[in-house]
């Protein structure tokens, strides 16, 4: 029983003669441990199998000699998620191609990372004789789709008219089905051809009868192959393609054409109208919205002082309220043996000395909205003072915006905490009782609802200000947020990969 240290030798010695192609090497490891093929996945972090190595090298009877013992490695998936016939299909190394698919045939139809099939990389990469041996092994791998194209897409795609010539040649049932087949937007491999300009692609396509035969398909902007040679830019290509297309009987309904380039012209032009007003309708927001962070910190001083003013005022209130406290002396008259510091019965309540006086005099309840608005103005302006004598850098926005919202709050309450004093220590009469001049009145009432709507607008101006600031901000940040998370998945997940050499990870490992 060989012990740990002695097994992870064996698999480095395995992955240099993977990469050297020594067939006496790989047997030695074998007769010496027998189960060394079996360790990779357990015994080793390397994505990479031999067996990947070697396919990747075109070491062919060391290809053979792993799948002769042990021939699962040909299912066996890399960082990539490809298998080894993902590697001889790019690699067009077809001696090995024929040997990885005399071990393992379904290995036709394993995706790798992108969604590609070894025939869709074959045919990417433009290996004839690779694509015609994946179609012979497996035929149904034409009917799997990347991305919405099919192989023959594919092809047009990438501009290798020799495999399209070739599997169409094939006379399949399914590649005759292909040629009419439409992708994600509805083109068909004409339709492709065209877009791309591929004048000879477009001249061996137009001249094939299933074509011929479907030639008013259209996409799904509304275009026939031939309507497409109206959309795209002109040239020598383009004219070609036009009258190669008449000459074939592929007619275009110029009216229709025009009529849907228009309609997709405006409805691109309105879409793009509107970001634009949109995005300047934010910046114009972010300029109007700006905070001057300087201006905020030289007036901490101010800020500190108003707040300081606003606690000593709203604390002395509450130490002297309106209308004062009841005195000590008050008695019954009826009863001359009660002590001046005995409380008084005053409609089923007790008025002892000490208490607010306007406490049993408020049939609306002023005087309770006075204590409510009063007590908020002092326990903001407090917060407000702390938070300033805290030491935290005003130009943080949401420190600033803390403190904004903070005297608003205070400012706000000491209004009305005003006003419920005035309505408290006023008499009644004052405002029910009509005077003898009806102007004076009348113009009294409107000075006063003038009052309450100059307040209330200018209060409302302010917190409606403060609140959108933050908001706009809010959204600001959540904008760079996304884009900064999606700038990073983006890196994370497309990354350009760099297949690194197994040989030189492992001199390091010996190093």
């Amino acid at each position: 029983m060989q012990n740990p240290r002695e097994q992870e030798k064996m698999i480095r010695v395995l992955y240099e003669a993977s990469c050297d192609g020594c067939i006496s090497t790989l047997r030695a490891l074998i007769q010496q441990d027998p189960l060394v093929l079996h360790r990779i996945n357990s015994r080793t972090s390397f994505t990479d199998t031999p067996l990947h190595i070697s396919t990747s090298l075109d070491h062919l009877e060391f290809t053979k000699a792993l799948l002769a013992h042990k021939p699962n490695l040909a299912t066996e998936l890399d960082s990539f998620r490809s298998t080894a016939l993902h590697i001889a299909s790019a690699e067009d190394h077809i001696r090995i191609l024929k040997e990885l698919l005399a071990a393992y045939e379904q290995a036709c139809l394993v995706f790798d990372k992108e969604g590609r099939i070894p025939l869709h990389v074959a045919v990417i990469r433009g290996r004839l004789e690779v694509v015609t041996e994946l179609v012979s092994a497996k035929p149904e791998s034409l009917k799997i789709l990347h991305k919405g194209k099919t192989v023959l897409h594919l092809c047009v795609t990438y501009n290798h008219l020799d495999i399209l010539k070739a599997l169409v040649d094939l006379s399949l049932e399914i590649c005759d089905e292909l040629l009419n087949w439409r992708d994600l937007d509805g083109n068909t491999i004409l339709h492709l051809a065209i877009l791309f300009k591929h004048v000879e692609t477009v001249r061996y396509l137009v001249s094939i009868p299933k074509i011929q035969e479907a030639s008013v398909l259209k996409n799904k902007m509304g275009f026939t192959a031939s309507d497409m040679v109206d959309g795209i830019p002109k040239d020598l290509n383009s004219l070609e393609i036009q009258i190669m297309l008449r000459s074939n009987g592929f007619k275009s309904d110029k009216k229709e054409t025009e009529m849907n380039l228009q309609a997709a012209a405006t409805s691109d032009a309105t879409e793009e109208a509107g970001k634009k007003c949109w995005r300047k309708m934010v910046r114009y927001m972010g300029k109007w919205f700006k905070h001057n962070g300087e201006w905020l910190g030289e007036m901490r001083g101010n800020l500190s002082t108003v707040a300081t003013v606003i606690s000593t005022m709203t604390f002395q209130s509450v130490l002297n309220p309106p209308g004062g406290f009841i005195q000590q002396g008050i008695h019954d008259s009826n009863n001359t043996s009660s002590s001046p510091l005995e409380c008084l019965e005053v409609k089923g309540d007790q008025a002892c000395p000490g208490d607010a006086m306007r406490v049993f005099r408020d049939p609306d309840g002023n005087f309770r909205y006075f204590i409510i608005h009063n007590t908020i103005a002092f326990f903001a302006s407090v917060g407000v003072t702390l938070l300033l004598i805290s030491g935290l850098p005003l130009k943080n926005k949401v420190v600033m915006w803390t403190l904004s919202m903070g005297m608003f709050i205070t400012l706000t309450a000491l209004v009305k905490a005003y006003f419920a004093a005035l309505y408290v220590i006023t008499p009644y009469k004052l405002w029910d009782t009509p005077s003898l001049d009806k102007a004076l009145d009348a113009s009294s009432d409107k000075v006063l609802d003038a009052v309450d709507w100059t307040g209330f607008s200018l209060f409302a101006l302010a917190a409606g200000y403060v609140l959108s600031a933050f908001l706009v901000w809010i959204v600001k940040y959540c904008i760079k947020f996304i884009k900064h998370m999606g700038k990073a998945i983006h890196t994370h997940i497309h990354r350009p990969l760099r297949r690194l050499s197994i040989c030189v990870r492992v001199d390091r490992i010996n190093v």
